[in-house]
């Protein structure tokens, strides 16, 4: 069976699937099996009422008040990219800006919705290095990815 990925930044777009039509907008069998062992049931993987259903539980946590709120987290995490770009530039050492961008993200989202304070751009993170492998292993397994 062929399966259609579609990706876009079109908030209209977005709105339609995540608000005004997502019944019609499944996460296929592939994508929530491969995911399963990572994800389990919860928001980024799962389909239909119990999609919803953890949508509506998140929502109060994205309305602008509580976004404004997360700024602050966000200002204390992006001092730790100045300093891997800092101490990047004085050695002229080549840096993955896509690993220190997903940790930045990491340490971010770790901090606000979890009260804890991983720095693993300061640091080694155990978690982190899971979930990273964790989550290379789920993409090579589905066929979506």
């Amino acid at each position: 069976m062929d399966h259609a990925v579609m990706f876009s930044s079109d908030p209209e777009v977005i709105m339609h699937i995540t608000a005004k039509n997502f019944y019609n907008w499944e996460k296929g069998p592939s994508f929530v099996d491969a995911f399963a062992e990572l994800l389990g049931e919860g928001i980024f993987n799962s389909n239909g009422d119990q999609w919803k259903l953890h949508r509506d539980i998140a929502r109060p946590h994205f309305v602008r008040d509580e976004l404004v709120g997360y700024v602050e987290a966000f200002n204390e995490h992006f001092s730790d990219v100045e300093e891997v770009l800092e101490r990047a530039c004085k050695s002229g050492e080549s840096i993955d800006m896509f690993d220190v961008f997903q940790r930045f993200t990491m340490d971010s989202f770790v901090s606000i919705f979890f009260g804890h304070e991983l720095n693993s751009l300061r640091k080694p993170s155990e978690f982190a290095v899971h979930f990273d492998y964790l989550q290379s292993v789920a993409s090579y397994v589905s066929p979506l990815l």
